[in-house]
């Protein structure tokens, strides 16, 4: 239907023009189709409605989804110690999918879907130790859960626990910080976390 519009424009622009010459109709032809052709073939880069820009950037949203479904069978490992002073701290992470199908994604955030459904997957966690010397003075899994006080509603309901990192250690008063996106799954939204862990073992949340 948008081509059959697009032709009628383009034929009803070259016949109700008054040609001087034959010579100036064939010039003005060459000129319309100049000027049509760039706004046709924009025309025609549409998909029922949508800019072929936006079709790129669904593909793009559609691969990250794929890779993201296919990140629930890996397992992050992270291993690092540290001196501090006469003592040695080893800090374990692991950071693995629970593929538990708990976390539904509302459609309206599914951006990677055309169909606009809801989106079931998984939460994600942290199986965190800390040791010092040969003692083990954290030992904890870390979950989305530990944050929901200073989380907003909607990090609350959709979000998991994403790219955990040892993000510094502050030798001066033994505090371990680790840092985690929390983020909706194949979105843009979401924000960056420190978890705290505190030399007698306790920790505490904060936003970055």
């Amino acid at each position: 239907m948008k081509k059959i519009l697009i032709i009628n424009f383009f034929v009803f622009a070259i016949f109700n023009i008054n040609f001087k010459s034959y010579a100036s109709r064939e010039k003005l032809i060459k000129e319309i189709i100049q000027d049509t052709t760039p706004k046709i073939n924009s025309i025609f880069s549409m998909t029922d409605g949508n800019f072929s820009s936006f079709n790129q950037e669904s593909t793009s949203l559609k691969e990250e989804k794929k890779m993201f479904t296919k990140s629930y069978k890996l397992i992050q490992y992270i291993d690092s110690s540290f001196k501090e002073g006469k003592e040695i701290i080893r800090i374990k992470i692991k950071h693995y999918c629970l593929r538990n199908s708990v976390l539904r994604i509302s459609k309206e955030f599914n951006f990677a879907d055309e169909n606009k459904k809801d989106f079931i997957t998984h939460e994600f966690v942290s199986k965190v130790v800390v040791i010092k010397n040969s003692d083990t003075i954290f030992n904890r899994v870390i979950k989305k859960n530990d944050f929901n006080n200073i989380l907003e509603k909607k990090l609350k309901n959709y979000a998991t626990l994403l790219a955990p990192n040892i993000s510094k250690i502050n030798n001066q008063n033994g505090e371990i910080i680790l840092h985690y996106s929390i983020s909706i799954p194949v979105t843009d939204l979401g924000d960056s976390f420190y978890f705290i862990i505190k030399r007698n073992g306790s920790y505490s949340v904060q936003k970055d």
